[in-house]
């Protein structure tokens, strides 16, 4: 099978969306994307685009 071939089989469209625009609830079903809830104690806690930690 040829790498073409492969990458059209494996090709997806991609799948755009946007969170926030409400307060978390902290309900166990609820989704945490981006959130950062386990680390190693040297890992810094990524931030997002306006520099405020993820965490």
């Amino acid at each position: 099978m040829s790498i073409d071939k492969i990458r059209h089989i494996l090709q997806r469209k991609a799948v755009i969306f946007q969170t926030g625009g409400f307060r978390p609830t902290n309900e166990i079903g609820e989704s945490w994307i981006g959130a950062v809830k386990w680390k190693k104690a040297e890992d810094e806690v990524p931030k997002d685009i306006d520099g405020t930690e993820m965490g």
